[in-house]
């Protein structure tokens, strides 16, 4: 969790600035929340998927450390 400590203020920082803003309708800045948020969200489980995958163990199969 301590890896997307720097979203949080990215998250802060654009929310702040669709609120601010009036150039947008609320439909518009709603549109742009809920776009940020699953964004976010996405980056977050995709990250952890691959960092799963990839610190679990070798990805080489012991059977060829003989050949490398």
């Amino acid at each position: 969790m301590n890896d997307y400590i720097v979203l949080i203020p990215l998250l802060i920082v654009v929310i702040a600035m669709l609120n601010r803003s009036e150039v947008f309708s609320k439909k518009v800045k709603y549109i742009g929340y809920g776009y940020f948020l699953i964004v976010s969200m996405i980056f977050i489980v995709l990250r952890e998927r691959i960092y799963a995958q990839y610190h679990k163990g070798s990805p080489i199969p012991d059977i060829y450390w003989e050949k490398n």
